[in-house]
Formats: structure tokens, C-alpha cells, sequence
């Protein structure tokens, strides 16, 4: 993951870099979505994405998760409030094919799958 982190932002025009609000209990903070490029089992060009937060303590960004549902991150991306004519505005439309993975947890115990669709 690390390798494809860093070629994303290398290619970092062919993708946008999206602004969210994250909540947690009576806190908020603005993350940015940055999504990377990454090859399945299959050789196949899929996205996920991951959340960015800048610590001002030691000026440096984390990784804080990754992201696998595009509906998720519009909600957080719409709690932002951007003008319609931002540049940092996205849509719907644009911020689902920036996502296109899926997430399969496999449950030892009982061995089922549960897939997490990008779609909401």
C-alpha cells in the first residue's frame, strides 16, 4: 500500500483530493480524501481511498482509514459546505468513480463473507 500511496501523489492530477468533516462524539475536524490507484488479484486498475489528517503537533499527515464506500464520503465531503463553484467541490457522480473497491471480511468462525458495497 505504501508504494501505491506514494505513486498517487506523484499522479496526483489524475484524481481529486477531496475535503470531508469527520465527526467523532462532540469533535470535528477536516480530513482530506486522497484516492490511490491499486491493481486487484486480477491485474485489474481499481481506487480506494484513504483519509489524510494533518497533526500541527509534529507537521506531519496519517493515514487515518481507508475508504470503500463513495456514498460515506460524499455525506462527510457535504458536511463541508462548500460554494458550488469551489474548486474542491465534488459531486456524487465524481467522488463514485474515485472508489471503486469493494471490501470482503471474511469471518473465520463461521466462514462467511460480508462485502461492503462503495455504493449507498
Amino acid at each position: 500500500l505504501r508504494y501505491f500511496v506514494a505513486q498517487s501523489l506523484v499522479k496526483h492530477d489524475l484524481t481529486p483530493i477531496v475535503p470531508v468533516v469527520v465527526i467523532k462524539g462532540k469533535r470535528q475536524w477536516i480530513e482530506w480524501k486522497r484516492f490511490v490507484e491499486i491493481y486487484d488479484d486480477n491485474d485489474i486498475k481499481q481506487y480506494v481511498g484513504i483519509s489524510l489528517k494533518f497533526y500541527d503537533g509534529n507537521k506531519q499527515w496519517k493515514i487515518e482509514c481507508m475508504d470503500y464506500d463513495s456514498g460515506r464520503v460524499y455525506y462527510q465531503h457535504r458536511l463541508a459546505s462548500l460554494q458550488a463553484n469551489d474548486p474542491y467541490n465534488y459531486s456524487y457522480d465524481a467522488i463514485s468513480q474515485c472508489i471503486t473497491c469493494t471490501l470482503d471480511i471474511y469471518d473465520a468462525n463461521r466462514g462467511n463473507y460480508y462485502r461492503h458495497n462503495n455504493r449507498y
